[in-house]
């Protein structure tokens, strides 16, 4: 929660993504109670796997999670679990039943006249838009912003156009999720009460170290790739393609190291500054996928 101290004090951000899958009901009341009193919005982090048991917990819980100004999806389960709790149980409608797709052709006219889709829903880069006819799909289901894809390059981005997209253009991302846990499948499972060492770090043959996080209430482990992506020096450009939200991803780092990244942030984006250029990766931005 550190992270939390120069988020809030930042006046360029206007919302926070809270990945708070292992919080207590309690927990989650006093993290919206700083956001929300900040004068910023606070977005929920949906789980990168969504079991049914999963599922279960988020609907007890949801008499504080529907406090939140929005959600960020990361599965289709999800996209169904909120049309039914966000949108409520009559505007759901069925992503796929084997070959059949059904849709409420009227959704977003509904969405407007009714006001009953108060809620952002952001879909995030693993829910891939590659394409107008992607969009289109997602937009019918209730979907109001995406994320651009990280597979995509710097031409393919202006082609397929930011206007209603957030970029990501900071932090170390994920590398692969695990749907089991490695630390409970090579010793034993360490979650007692609420302690618990969430992370924890892997080293392969050629010495090369992964940080890795637990997620214990969804029971996955997240990978995490070795280098960091920062497209801050890359800004100026990403602006000029119409991208609608500048998007900073904070993992393991320090409330020091947060504060630095928004500073230069910041300093890109309203002075011009220049952004540091070692030490990081461009991902697929120069090159894209091969």
């Amino acid at each position: 929660l550190e992270q939390l101290v120069p988020v809030l004090a930042c006046e360029e951000v206007r919302a926070v993504y809270v990945n708070g899958q292992d919080f207590s009901e309690e927990k989650h009341k006093k993290i919206l109670e700083r956001i929300h009193t900040a004068g910023k919005q606070a977005l929920l982090v949906m789980p990168h796997i969504f079991r049914s048991d999963v599922q279960k917990k988020y609907e007890s819980m949801w008499s504080v999670l529907e406090a939140y100004d929005g959600y960020v999806i990361r599965t289709a389960e999800e996209l169904v679990f909120l049309q039914e709790y966000v949108y409520g149980k009559q505007n759901a409608h069925i992503l796929s039943d084997k070959n059949t797709v059904q849709v409420d052709s009227n959704i977003s006219e509904n969405r407007v006249e009714t006001g009953i889709y108060n809620k952002k829903i952001v879909l995030n880069y693993n829910m891939y838009v590659m394409n107008e006819e992607a969009k289109e799909y997602y937009k019918e289901r209730g979907i109001t912003k995406f994320t651009a894809p990280v597979e995509l390059n710097a031409k393919e981005w202006s082609a397929l156009g930011l206007q209603d997209m957030e970029v990501v253009v900071y932090g170390i991302l994920p590398l692969m999720v695990s749907a089991q846990c490695i630390r409970k499948n090579i010793a034993q499972c360490k979650l007692v009460g609420n302690q618990i060492e969430k992370s924890f770090t892997l080293t392969d043959r050629m010495g090369k170290e992964y940080q890795t996080r637990q997620s214990c209430v969804p029971c996955y482990n997240t990978i995490y790739n070795p280098e960091c992506l920062s497209l801050l020096s890359e800004l100026k450009d990403i602006v000029q393609m119409g991208a609608e939200t500048i998007r900073l991803d904070f993992t393991f780092e320090t409330k020091d190291e947060v504060q630095t990244v928004l500073k230069e942030a910041v300093g890109v984006l309203y002075n011009g500054a220049d952004a540091t250029k070692t030490g990081y990766t461009k991902g697929h931005y120069k090159r894209g996928v091969q």
